[in-house]
Formats: structure tokens, sequence, C-alpha cells
């Protein structure tokens, strides 16, 4: 990565929190500016507490233990002299020995944020809460689960060896959902 691009330029990061640590599926930390090895260890034993404001930690902790179903949460982290807002949508999954890991995605909606704070973010819910059902709304809140995990086992998919044709499919899945993720996220506007 050159130094001139910034987070936000980098795709979706997806990842995968299991009892061997969280491991980032398509990306290494190295991938990132600013964080080594070492802080990278150290933010996943407990330093993200000091990225993340307090008021998002409970959000954070529901995440890692999530144990059935999926989850979306946004939350801000201090990063670099700069907030960046994470939009993570995450699904728990049992391992095939047994047992749950965690699969799911990262993605740095920062330029999408209209707000900064917990409570503007409050603020902004209740207003939503005292207006009418928008099912527009409401049908891309339900599709964005199942969309997202379209995309990780594609870009899994991906990442394999297999024949060229059936690559060019993947690819193809893979095409597609992204556009529809890019006018789901239109419509939300």
């Amino acid at each position: 990565m050159s130094s001139t691009q910034t987070q936000s330029s980098l795709p979706v990061l997806f990842f995968q929190l299991s009892s061997h640590g969280l491991e980032f599926l398509n990306r290494g930390w190295e991938d990132y500016p600013g964080l080594t090895q070492n802080k990278w260890l150290g933010i996943f034993r407990g330093g993200w507490r000091s990225l993340v404001p307090e008021e998002y930690h409970s959000e954070v902790q529901k995440l890692a233990q999530l144990s059935v179903g999926h989850t979306v949460i946004q939350f801000p982290v201090y990063w670099q002299e700069a907030t960046v807002w994470l939009l993570v949508f995450a699904a728990a999954v049992e391992e095939p020995g047994g047992g749950r890991k965690i699969v799911g995605s990262v993605q740095d909606v920062s330029d999408q944020r209209e707000w900064t704070s917990a409570s503007a973010l409050a603020d902004y819910e209740e207003t939503c809460e005292e207006q009418a059902p928008d099912p527009v709304q409401d049908f891309c809140h339900d599709i964005s689960g199942p969309l997202t995990a379209i995309l990780l086992n594609c870009e899994l998919l991906m990442e394999e060896e297999c024949p060229a044709s059936v690559r060019n499919k993947v690819e193809t899945i893979f095409s597609e959902a992204l556009q529809i993720d890019k006018d789901l996220r239109n419509l939300r506007r």
C-alpha cells in the first residue's frame, strides 16, 4: 500500500474471531497505517478500550460474545489523531469440530456519518423512531446481513484455487453483490 493511501480507501475488511484470536481474512495488520504487529496484539488484548469511546464498550463486548445469529453495530475508533466510524456486520458460526467462531466484515463509514457522538446518535435514533416505518429502509436493513454473508463467502472462495470457469462465476456473483450493496446504501440516504 502506498503511503498516500488512507484507511477509508481500503476495501471492506473481513475477519474471523475464534479460539485462535482475531484474524484478518483478506488483509494483514501491515496494510493499515500506524499498525504494527505489537500494537495489533495490544489492541486485541484489551488496548481497544483506549481507542473506542467508553459509551461504545458494551457494543464491542457484545460483538465479541456473539454466540448465535448475527448483529450489525457501528462505533467510532480514535486512530492517528482522527475519529474513524466502523460499521461491523458479524455472524456466529459453529466450527466443524465444535465450538463457535464469529465471522464478519468491517467497513470505514466515516464519510457517511453525520453525527459524531453517542448522544447525537441517540437523538437521531429517537427522531427515526418517531417517524412512520419506512418499508424500503426495513428491507435494506433486513437484506444487509445475508448480503454481507454472500460478499464474505465470495471473497473467501476467490482466495482458493479453482478452475477459471468457477472463478469467473464467483467473481460475477461478488461483483453483482457489491452493486446491490451500493444500491442499498444509496436507498438509505
